[in-house]
């Protein structure tokens, strides 16, 4: 003969556990959102200044990996940064091909500003639209030339979400 097992009945229930969030490394991972235009300092007739390329191959510059700056001497279109990343553009499309990563805020500056460099200052606490000393890496998937170090102006137009400051 087989015997059932019973068991007794008990009423479900659940245990919550209270989440307390580690505030360091929050703070840590935790930057602004914005929208910004980019423009590289190297290219053009002196590789510390903005606004002085004309297309010309003796203005064009070798940046700290080797590699040549052209185009990246027109400001980029207005792009939303996320957590330091966002597009290049070509010919005033953006390209999906051509990514910015590492974008850093340095101090306020004017547009012609001289004397750019990767020393950059440091970012004000809280950011506003306007120009600052930047710096950043693209990489050009499109034509697979691989990824370039840039340092020039950031021009932030509106300022979405404030990060904190680490």
């Amino acid at each position: 003969m087989n015997e059932t097992k019973k068991c007794k009945w008990s009423t479900p229930t659940v245990s919550v556990q209270l989440f307390v969030p580690n505030e360091y490394v929050a703070a840590c991972h935790d930057t602004a959102n914005y929208y910004a235009n980019v423009t590289c300092a190297m290219p053009g007739t002196h590789s510390d200044s903005v606004g002085d390329y004309h297309g010309r191959n003796n203005e064009i510059y070798k940046d700290t990996l080797g590699m040549w700056h052209g185009l990246c001497a027109y400001a980029s279109s207005t792009m939303e940064v996320v957590n330091g990343s966002g597009y290049e553009t070509k010919n005033g499309t953006i390209s999906s091909k051509r990514t910015i990563s590492n974008l850093e805020i340095g101090s306020s500056c004017s547009y012609n500003t001289g004397g750019l460099s990767f020393n950059i200052g440091s970012a004000p606490d809280e950011l506003s639209s306007g120009y600052y000393k930047a710096t950043w890496t693209s990489y050009d998937g499109e034509n697979e030339t691989g990824a370039y170090n840039h340092y020039g102006i950031a021009q932030i137009t509106k300022v979405v979400t404030q990060g904190v400051k680490s």
